[in-house]
């Protein structure tokens, strides 16, 4: 219950450091004024679509789902010295899913909360760790903690931006804890800006579930993730506005092999974000454009 509380206090942590910095700077203040904090509040909500999952399980049974999502979350960087800066996030997010045949609904609650170190290799090139901790509220099935360790690396070359990240989830406390659930993935997130203030991005990802407990539902798993996005600030408006869409795809097994699950889900989603200490996108994403992006409670679909 403990990892539920995180996120707030890390949101309420967030705000102290963000809302008292001095307004939005722009570039050129931010480049002189690299001591202070820079962040971003975000908001999102969107729908799941044309979702489909089969196994077999002495017979083929399928069913499909749709649903819709919301979420919150915050970000905050700081330097620490010419080379290095850390950077915290909080997030929160609720999903519904309505499935069509069983006319049952299920609800996903996110809660979850990163730290990423980076230092700086060169003009064009930063790495570093990132841990995070998060849980999900399964209505359907109870609630499970989890811990993830990982690494990632940007890098900037005139008006392209690539960002990969790899990592392990672990389950820590629920149900997932008891059958040692592990989740091993790896993202890659490229981007374009067409002016400082108007981006595209692409991403795909990877990821692959095991468990202790060869009989529980998709044992291996293999999940394959693509998505783009488009973000926008207005000109003289102090918030950006985005929208993005991702799909994912996945197979596995349970019952030791003996019956088979795939699944496929869509997302589409729109928000708006809330930048400090900066003022365009560009800036932003070299400057606060770290995010969880694991697959278990992360930002991985928007």
């Amino acid at each position: 219950m403990v990892l539920r509380f995180l996120p707030s206090m890390a949101f309420i942590a967030l705000a102290a450091i963000m809302f008292p910095s001095h307004g939005f700077a722009n570039d050129s203040q931010t480049n002189k004024s690299s001591d202070e904090w820079v962040g971003s509040l975000d908001a999102y909500g969107g729908v799941n679509f044309n979702g489909t999952q089969t196994w077999t399980y002495g017979s083929v049974t399928t069913e499909k789902w749709d649903g819709g999502d919301f979420g919150l979350s915050a970000h905050a960087s700081h330097k620490l010295g010419d080379r290095m800066s850390v950077q915290i996030d909080a997030s929160a997010q609720t999903a519904r899913y309505d499935y069509k045949s069983t006319r049952v609904t299920d609800t996903w609650t996110y809660y979850g909360s990163a730290i990423h170190g980076t230092y700086q290799l060169s003009d064009s090139l930063y790495v570093g760790p990132i841990g995070s901790v998060g849980q999900v509220d399964y209505s359907l099935a109870g609630t499970s903690g989890y811990g993830m360790l990982g690494l990632e690396a940007i890098y900037f070359s005139g008006d392209y931006r690539l960002y990969a990240q790899a990592g392990q989830v672990m389950a820590a406390s629920g149900v997932d804890a008891h059958h040692a659930v592990r989740d091993n993935y790896a993202i890659l997130l490229a981007s374009y800006y067409f002016n400082p203030n108007l981006a595209l991005s692409g991403s795909v990802g990877f990821d692959r579930y095991t468990s202790d407990d060869q009989n529980t539902w998709y044992n291996p798993a293999l999940q394959t993730r693509f998505g783009a996005r488009i973000d926008y600030k207005p000109e003289s408006m102090p918030f950006t506005l985005y929208a993005s869409f991702s799909s994912s795809r996945g197979n596995g097994d349970f019952n030791s092999g003996a019956d088979t699950f795939k699944a496929s889900s869509n997302y589409l989603y729109l928000g708006l974000s809330l930048p400090f200490g900066v003022s365009t996108i560009k800036d932003s994403q070299r400057r606060v454009g770290l995010v969880d992006l694991n697959p278990v409670y992360g930002q991985f679909d928007h």
